[in-house]
């Protein structure tokens, strides 16, 4: 009797462990996308490729929540899958992330549409996009303070560099009455007077580093963040290996109407986990105009660009403007 008691109690404990373990995978994996953030993302993707639909069979959406893990935190890559679809198609796919600590929809929904955005303002994922007729993507929040989420592409195709838009060496900017606010790191400051329109993806300066644009380029920044704001509709990723040929016409004649004489610099420089030393490479090498009297920038902390081997090398890209 004293045995039965033991095997069963043993049997139980067993069952109650593999249960733990089970709700523990599922609890650890990519769940799908709010409906919100799926209509949003499959409208985006479809602006670039009219063909492309979400995946209602929820194969590639599934699939991708394999993907979509805690421990890929900090590990933004393409991803080739070692499955196929039922139609026999090859798969592919790109994990990223985000801040957010938050793990509620409406919390979720923003921090995906931060992931969007960036993806199509730098072209990272146009290459899968353009070569795909299905897609399916998944999130998972809660992962110390940051979100991972993964979409998944088939038929797949590589990663193909970000090809630049029509003229993309210039520019337009376009007066409103709304100055960009950034959600996740520094906010970008209200402009007391001249204000900006077009949803930019750079970043504010801080404060730590206004200074260090101040000493590299030996003149003082602007504080009403006019220069800083009108450079952030300039920065780019696209200025990847374009700085050279950057044309600043956009900004230039903006300001122009406003009275102000400017010119623009940038510059970039792989970014390989520290931000703030690509920035001081950066500031050290960018074009500076010695007559100008107050300088404003901003900066792209994260701008993916493939390598001659496919791979994703992350780069900080910052422009500068200066004021006579």
């Amino acid at each position: 009797m004293a045995l039965g008691v033991r095997w069963w109690t043993s049997l139980a404990l067993i069952a109650c462990f593999a249960a733990t373990e089970v709700l523990h995978l599922v609890s650890a994996a990519g769940r799908a996308y709010p409906i919100d953030s799926e209509n949003y993302i499959t409208y985006k993707f479809q602006h670039i490729n009219h063909r492309l639909e979400w995946d209602r069979n929820n194969f590639l959406v599934d699939l991708s929540g394999r993907y979509s893990l805690c421990n890929q935190l900090f590990n933004r890559r393409p991803i080739t899958v070692d499955r196929r679809t039922p139609e026999g198609e090859n798969i592919t796919g790109y994990i990223d992330y985000t801040d957010g600590s938050g793990t509620d929809v409406n919390s979720v929904k923003e921090y995906l549409k931060t992931i969007i955005d960036r993806w199509i303002n730098t072209r990272v994922l146009h290459g899968y996009i353009h070569g795909a007729r299905r897609f399916g993507c998944s999130v998972r929040p809660g992962c110390s303070g940051h979100v991972v989420t993964t979409c998944l592409f088939s038929p797949g195709g590589g990663l193909t560099p970000p090809s630049p838009p029509p003229d993309s060496t210039t520019s337009t900017i376009i007066p409103s009455s709304t100055i960009r606010q950034t959600a996740e790191r520094t906010t970008l400051k209200t402009t007391s007077t001249k204000t900006i329109e077009r949803i930019p993806i750079a970043l504010a300066f801080t404060r730590e580093q206004y200074e260090m644009a101040e000493r590299a380029a030996r003149m003082t920044w602007d504080r009403s963040h006019f220069l800083e704001n009108l450079s952030g509709l300039e920065t780019n990723c696209m200025m990847i290996d374009r700085c050279h040929h950057w044309k600043f016409t956009g900004a230039e004649s903006y300001a122009a109407r406003h009275e102000m004489h400017i010119k623009g610099g940038c510059g970039f420089s792989p970014n390989n986990g520290s931000t703030p030393k690509a920035l001081d490479i950066i500031l050290g090498a960018v074009k500076h105009f010695p007559n100008a009297r107050q300088i404003g920038c901003s900066l792209i902390p994260d701008c993916p660009f493939p390598t001659r081997y496919g791979e994703i090398q992350m780069y900080v890209v910052v422009s500068c403007l200066y004021h006579y």
